[in-house]
């Protein structure tokens, strides 16, 4: 299409049975998204007595890094879990994570997203934190999704977000629902496209890194995705194609076997009440 961009970047590669992509552009960078560092307060509130996961999360993804021999990381969004304000648990703890990310990774870059809020209190100088409306690194552009971003960094064939959670629910043979994360890589179409002349198109929904939570069920018809990226169709479904984390493709979205959520699902992440328009 006239006007967009032309330049396309090497794939984001998802790593076997994790929620992270790996990103050979100028340099390694692993993404991940969701972390929700510090979501056991909530439990605990709710009277599940949960040790904190903030440890086990950062050192996989620190192990990853390694593994991969990766430069950089990049963190899209909800680094941390309390909204409104900051746990005492997520003041001890994070600068803890960011250091042994730093140990790690040569650059560490956040993108924040709607949980984010006071993180800045929280992170070391050489971590670098974007504003809320999305960053370019490299030739691929990075934004949370509960938000639009901002024109200037739209001028990329490629838009990694996370936001959603994005999983698939299955009913079981004792008629329960057990849900898995999933990817989805797909094209976003209308508005999207009008508001961005230079942004090619596709998109990389990530899973979250929290083992802890619901999402959003790809598979119920329809999905009812959060964010004004990818709500109201504006996530092209015949495209779009969803991926377990073990690698295997399950089908386009539009294509999947329908879920019936028959009740309201518990979840302990929290939306905001007024998404960004």
């Amino acid at each position: 299409m006239e006007g967009r961009s032309s330049t396309i970047p090497n794939i984001p590669q998802p790593l076997f049975s994790k929620p992270y992509l790996l990103v050979e552009d100028e340099k390694k960078v692993l993404v991940a998204a969701d972390l929700h560092l510090g979501i056991e307060r909530e439990m605990m509130q709710r009277g599940l007595q949960v040790p904190s996961g903030t440890e086990r999360i950062t050192g996989d993804i620190a192990a990853a890094g390694r593994k991969e021999d990766a430069h950089g990381l990049v963190l899209v969004g909800d680094v941390k879990h309390s909204i409104p304000g900051t746990s005492h648990q997520e003041h001890r703890e994070i600068p803890e994570a960011m250091d042994r990310l730093l140990e790690t990774f040569d650059e560490v870059h956040i993108i924040p997203g709607n949980h984010d809020a006071g993180l800045e209190n929280m992170i070391q100088s050489r971590v670098s934190l974007h504003p809320a409306t999305g960053c370019k690194i490299g030739s691929i552009t990075f934004s949370h999704g509960h938000c639009w971003p901002s024109v200037d960094v739209m001028d990329s064939d490629l838009l990694i977000i996370g936001h959603n959670h994005p999983n698939v629910t299955f009913e079981n043979t004792a008629g329960g629902l057990v849900s898995q994360p999933c990817w989805v890589r797909g094209k976003l179409k209308g508005e999207v496209l009008e508001r961005y002349p230079k942004f090619g198109g596709g998109v990389i929904m990530m899973p979250a890194s929290t083992p802890y939570g619901t999402g959003v069920a790809v598979n119920r018809k329809p999905p009812e995705f959060l964010g004004p990226l990818v709500r109201g169709g504006r996530l092209e479904r015949r495209s779009a194609r969803i991926f377990s984390l073990d690698g295997v493709e399950l089908g386009n979205l539009s294509k999947l076997p329908a879920v019936k959520l028959r009740r309201p699902r518990q979840s302990f992440r929290r939306t905001p009440a007024r998404e960004r328009r």
